[in-house]
């Protein structure tokens, strides 16, 4: 990606590296879970007290 003023490369993540084992992270799967139930509250929510229709029969952002 080029900056249009200069035309020199930005790059993307300035500096920050990924690494991963393969393994995972104790209890992540309960935080996995949990900010999914967050997620369809949130979407629940909106749906209800902004749409003013009942909650939506699919997952949140699928």
């Amino acid at each position: 990606m080029a900056r249009p003023e200069t035309g020199r490369a930005v790059p993307l993540n300035r500096g920050a590296a990924a690494i991963t084992t393969g393994r995972s992270i104790p209890g992540s799967d309960q935080i996995d879970d949990r900010v999914d139930q967050a997620v369809q509250d949130g979407a629940d929510w909106v749906d209800q007290n902004v749409f003013g229709q009942p909650p939506a029969g699919q997952p949140a952002g699928r």
